[in-house]
Parts: structure tokens; C-alpha cells; sequence
């Protein structure tokens, strides 16, 4: 009798042993998700986070750009440093968007602050949406004369996006030689009446370059991102005379930030 006993004994501490295991597992468990949480939320700024039985969803207002942890370069010109984007948008940010908002995203027009091009696989963001008029070229994806996007301000600036394969730059392995090429162009061409202002991130295959637009008086942003078989272009012109301080802030923005998807 007493072996039964002992055998009763010895089986109710076992279970009572396994059960204070699980709740410390489901504690750490707990413990971490919090922590995530709290993290994610410390980089992406203001949001909202509902808990629901299909887990987390998270809803965010602001450029999707500022929201993710992403690397800076910095360009330097006379008195003036330029802060720009060198990382990448997540294909799920994009996934939640069309989730929440039940409809497919199209570049041909602003979601929330954001354009974004599935297709092309690109983002760019304006703090004012409503100052641009957008103008979408499907034939942007095949021939790289033509612009994907162009946006227009009624003050005269200019954003435009493009892409060209890798193929046409067949001696360019990187992103300083396709910028030596584009720039010795500009150049030749009068545009840029001397060498731009060049920052390079070789990591990422991005540059950013600006100079004074013989044409239009104004500065002239050009970024450039290697994704895949092409180089993406953003450039921003603007009027000096027609553009206000603001518009031209916004245009340099949307091209500092301009940003592919992952």
C-alpha cells in the first residue's frame, strides 16, 4: 500500500513540476512579445496596435519610410549636410495597407503620404500629397525614356521616376561608375554647368547627387538605387523663381527618401 502511495505521491509532484514549467514558459513567452512590441513601436513612431484573434495589426499614418529602422548617408555640399534613405521597404508593410484598406495599391494615387509601386517594387513619400498632380506611365515599365511617375506642383517642381536595366551600363558594376556615366552626360549636355555634389553607399547601390540646373536656376536632386536588373532614378527640378520654400522642401524630401521595396 505504501509503494502505491509513494508512486501517487511521486506522480502529483511530476505533474505539479510540468505545470509550473509551462506557466514560466508562457511568462517568458509573454515577456518577449512585449518586448518586441515595445521596440517596434519605439521605432516606428505613433501607431496603432489592435490585439485580435488573427494576432497583431498594426496601423501607421506616417510615410512608411520614417516607420522602419532603416540606414542613412549623408551628402555634403557647401555649408549644407543632406541626410538620405539607403534601406529598403518591406514587401509586408505594403501587404498590410491593401489588407486594411481592402483594395489594391496603385501608383496612381498618394496612400495616405505614400505612392507606392507594386509593380516597380518602389515607395516615396510627399509631407504634402495634395500639392502634386500625378501623372502614371505603364509604358515607364518597359521603356526607359519614359517616366513611371511624374509628379507636378502648381509652383513649377518637378518629380520624376524612372528605371533602366542593368544592361544598358554593361561596363558599370557599381553605383559610382553608372553615376560617373549619368553625370558626364549632364555635363556634356550643359545641364550641370560642373561636377555635382556626389555622395555614394556601395553597400546598398545607392547615390545621391546634386547640382545647379543651368536651365532652371534652381538645384537638381538626382537619386539612384540598384534593385535587382535596374537602376532606379528619382530626380527633382524646381522653378527658383515660381516654387515656394515649401514645395521645394517636399520635392527634395520625396527624392532623399525615395526607396525600393524588399
Amino acid at each position: 500500500m505504501s509503494n502505491n502511495v509513494n508512486a501517487r505521491n511521486t506522480s502529483a509532484y511530476a505533474e505539479r513540476e510540468r505545470t509550473k514549467r509551462y506557466f514560466a514558459l508562457l511568462g517568458v513567452g509573454g515577456t518577449i512579445i512585449l518586448i518586441v512590441v515595445l521596440l517596434f513601436f519605439s521605432r516606428v513612431g505613433q501607431g496603432e496596435l489592435t490585439v485580435g484573434k488573427n494576432g497583431f495589426t498594426v496601423k501607421i499614418d506616417k510615410p512608411l519610410i520614417e516607420q522602419v529602422p532603416t540606414r542613412h548617408a549623408i551628402l555634403k555640399t557647401d555649408g549644407e549636410q543632406i541626410s538620405y534613405t539607403t534601406g529598403k521597404i518591406t514587401d509586408s508593410m505594403i501587404r498590410q495597407i491593401e489588407l486594411q484598406n481592402s483594395a489594391p495599391v496603385t501608383p496612381e494615387r498618394f496612400w495616405g503620404k505614400n505612392l507606392i509601386d507594386k509593380r516597380a517594387g518602389f515607395v516615396l513619400a510627399s509631407i504634402d500629397p495634395g500639392q502634386w498632380s500625378i501623372k502614371f506611365d505603364e509604358g515607364g515599365y518597359v521603356d526607359m525614356q519614359r517616366n513611371i511617375v511624374e509628379l507636378n506642383s502648381a509652383g513649377g517642381a518637378t518629380v520624376k521616376v524612372s528605371r533602366t536595366p542593368t544592361s544598358a551600363f554593361p561596363d558599370c558594376k557599381n553605383v559610382k561608375c553608372v553615376v560617373g556615366f549619368v553625370t558626364n552626360i549632364l555635363v556634356q549636355a550643359g545641364v550641370a554647368p560642373q561636377y555635382p555634389d556626389v555622395s555614394y553607399d556601395d553597400a546598398s547601390g545607392t547615390a545621391l547627387l546634386t547640382f545647379r540646373n543651368r536651365d532652371t536656376q534652381g538645384e537638381t536632386f538626382i537619386k539612384i538605387i540598384q534593385k535587382g536588373e535596374y537602376w532606379y532614378e528619382a530626380t527633382t527640378d524646381y522653378n527658383s523663381v515660381l516654387t515656394s520654400e515649401k514645395t521645394r522642401k517636399d520635392a527634395q524630401k520625396i527624392v532623399t527618401s525615395f526607396s525600393v521595396t524588399s
